[in-house]
């Protein structure tokens, strides 16, 4: 992927804030640090590309069930590592 690409998306989440409207009113401003911006358009894009990242080792094996669960918890650890 270009870095330039990754840079422009990296400036749409950078120092991203947001606030919550319920019928009392809206909350103060608060910085939002994980996540995708809600009803964006590049928010399913973004999901994908990440999926795809994270299973590419995986993809276009055989695997068995064994060795399915073990690259599942390596994957999960990744995603935890990364938040």
């Amino acid at each position: 992927m270009p870095e330039r690409l990754i840079a422009l998306v990296m400036a749409l989440y950078s120092n991203a804030k947001s606030r919550v409207r319920i019928l009392a009113g809206t909350s103060d401003e608060f910085g939002i640090g994980v996540g995708v911006h809600q009803r964006s358009a590049l928010s399913p894009l973004l999901f994908v590309l990440v999926i795809q990242e994270a299973t590419k080792e995986a993809r276009g094996e055989e695997l068995n069930q064994e060795e399915a669960v073990r690259k599942f918890c390596v994957w999960k650890r990744e995603m935890e590592t990364r938040g």
